[in-house]
């Protein structure tokens, strides 16, 4: 079977054309090219609706003013990050709560003010239309942090919809909690707000609750919507729902969704045709301009990740070629919907590719019926029509700035290495195409077997297998197991940054006889195979097989990596590095409270040379 690998070349001097024998010989270092590096070019990505509108326009002198608008909104989140939680008591908290950050206060003292409202306009001074708007704002917010295409979140602040799930359902909440003080208010004083009637008009002097409900339209509307909502928090507290039935709770979830809006302009709650116009014009793009129109495609379907021959496929990968146009930003995910499968039903995968290789790769596990489908189709054909939706996603952290962020930290599990790999390749590349400035990348990949590793190299960086009919099926057979040489160049040992060689070889003699700066590599990949009874086989491959990664036995020591970097980092003179987390809920909150714990203090950190923060993103699996 033919394999053939398309690479890229990067490097024009004679120093890249040595074999890798040669190189091994020496620290691998590379020239660093001219710095052509322009941040926030491709930021708009964020919100889809704003990408579609300003491409068209192609206007270069709007380029500079996003990008200064970009930058401002980056510098105005990083204070944002702020933890809030004293460490006393972080130390006793679960991860996500010990973390609270300034921006999740600010995000939730909305709601906190409605909720103080409402119960102020129930309880206190009584008020049917100021309690009933209450219980409104909280339904409006629930839906504009539902947007996808046109969130204002994401467009505003870099919030995207994705990081918004907890305040959705907060919000939603709040909105039941307010709508039945307002249905209390309605029963006791009717619609009297000075409290001189007992009871509503409609039930008489005989309170008779269940005749109130239904008397007249106003009341039989807000019943129904008060139910329709309270049905849409249950069906989303309980997760197992949206997992294993994702059909019937995404039919309920939009059933009941139009039938708020329509009870709510029954209710005389005219503001509602903002709301309701904005969340169908996010309808309209997602599925009529971009799933229907823009980026109908298709994709080659590959089995991986199998352990023994006959059973089910835990992953598969769809290689798809890019639409016309087609862009993304790295870390960002898609909505893929296969029409063998189903034409309506739409999964958020992440991008495992990075933006300038020529296919976008997605990598599935097997969880659900979906996706289960999904792996008995990649057993029985090569080719598929797939839908796409978006790109969705944004960073929480401004890699874009590499004034900032010259030192990453990847920290994966298992299938969560996706958006870490694609995050990981878009640095090496800027870095070596664009000279865009970083001094460590650190990927750490906790896997329960080697096979996912041969699988899913980390970082590989050669092209992806052409997909451009069946005929060439055959052709596209691809192995990942091998990475270029190119790749291998960069991969090193962390200890070198802080040994003197660095500093000797920080400048070199170039072949032209023009001095160049040129820096050692910058990647460093640590796969720990977490089950024991492999640990013989790893020795043995360590001791038998050079390898472009370090293959570890056991769980990453979280505390050890993270004060290594923490060293690193203050060694190289930086202040910030980006910690970028994806995978089992346990590992990223262990995760979560290392970067909480190895970062300086805030208030100390100021005045100490040797402050370090760990600014911490993470993926969410659940969107």
């Amino acid at each position: 079977m033919a394999k053939h690998h398309h690479s890229k070349k990067i490097e024009k001097s004679s120093a890249s054309s040595q074999s890798s024998k040669a190189t091994k010989k020496h620290i691998p270092t590379h020239i660093i090219p001219p710095r052509t590096y322009k941040p926030y070019q491709t930021t708009s990505l964020e919100t889809p609706l704003w990408h579609l509108i300003l491409q068209p326009l192609c206007l270069s002198c709007l380029r500079p003013v996003l990008a200064s608008l970009y930058r401002l909104r980056g510098m105005v989140a990083h204070p944002m990050r702020i933890n809030i939680v004293p460490n006393f008591i972080a130390c006793l908290l679960p991860a996500h709560l010990a973390s609270t950050a300034v921006g999740d206060l600010i995000l939730l003292v909305p709601i906190l003010v409605f909720i103080l409202r409402g119960a102020h306009y129930t309880f206190i001074a009584p008020s049917l239309e100021l309690g009933g708007y209450m219980s409104a704002y909280c339904i409006f917010v629930a839906y504009l942090t539902a947007n996808k295409s046109n969130s204002l979140f994401t467009w505003l602040f870099g919030i995207p919809y994705e990081r918004l799930i907890g305040l959705h359902w907060f919000s939603s909440v709040a909105g039941v909690v307010l709508g039945t003080f307002h249905c209390y208010v309605s029963f006791v004083f009717g619609g009297d707000d000075n409290g001189d009637s007992r009871f509503s008009k409609a039930v008489g002097s005989t309170p008779d609750f269940g005749k109130f409900l239904f008397d007249g339209v106003n009341n039989w509307s807000g019943t129904i919507l008060l139910d329709a909502m309270g049905a849409m928090v249950l069906m989303s507290f309980f997760q197992f729902l949206r997992r294993y039935a994702f059909n019937i709770w995404y039919f309920l979830h939009m059933v009941f969704g139009i039938l708020i809006l329509v009870m709510l302009f029954l209710h005389s709650v005219p503001s509602a045709a903002f709301v309701t116009a904005w969340w169908a014009l996010d309808l309209l793009v997602r599925y009529a301009v971009m799933a229907g129109l823009k980026n109908v495609t298709r994709a080659r379907l590959r089995v991986i990740g199998t352990q023994h021959r006959g059973k089910t496929a835990r992953l598969v990968e769809l290689i798809v070629e890019k639409p016309a146009g087609f862009q993304y930003n790295a870390g960002q995910f898609v909505r893929l919907a296969v029409p063998a499968i189903s034409t309506v039903e739409f999964h958020a995968i992440s991008i495992a590719s990075a933006p300038d290789e020529e296919y976008i790769i997605l990598q599935v596990r097997k969880l659900g019926d979906w996706t289960e489908r999904l792996c008995q189709l990649a057993e029985t054909t090569d080719f598929t029509d797939v839908l796409l939706e978006g790109p969705y996603g944004a960073m929480s952290i401004d890699l874009e700035d590499d004034n900032k962020y010259t030192m990453v930290l990847c920290v994966s599990g298992g299938i969560g290495v996706t958006p870490c790999q694609s995050v990981g390749k878009h640095l090496l590349l800027k870095h070596r195409q664009e000279g865009r400035r970083l001094k460590k990348l650190n990927f750490v990949w906790a896997v329960r077997d080697l096979q996912m590793v041969e699988d899913i190299p980390p970082l590989f960086l050669g092209a992806t297998p052409t997909t451009k009919d069946n005929s060439e099926a055959a052709q596209i057979e691809e192995d990942y197991s091998k990475s270029s040489p190119e790749y291998q160049r960069m991969m090193e040992r962390s200890d070198y940054f802080r040994s003197s060689k660095f500093d000797e070889d920080l400048r070199t003699p170039h072949a032209s006889g023009f001095e160049l700066l040129r820096r050692p590599a910058v990647v460093q990949a640590d796969i720990y195979c977490t089950q024991q009874k492999l640990a013989n086989d790893i020795e043995r491959a360590n001791a038998t097989i050079s390898l472009p990664y370090n293959l570890c036995s056991g769980r990453p020591d979280l505390d050890k990596i993270f004060e290594e970097m923490k060293e690193s980092a203050i060694a190289m003179g930086e202040t910030n590095v980006a910690v970028i987390g994806c995978g089992p809920a346990k590992l990223i909150d262990a995760v979560q409270e290392a970067c909480r714990k190895h970062s300086s203090s805030v208030l100390l950190g100021a005045c100490g040379d040797d402050s370090v923060f760990f600014d911490f993103h993470k993926e969410h699996f659940e969107l």
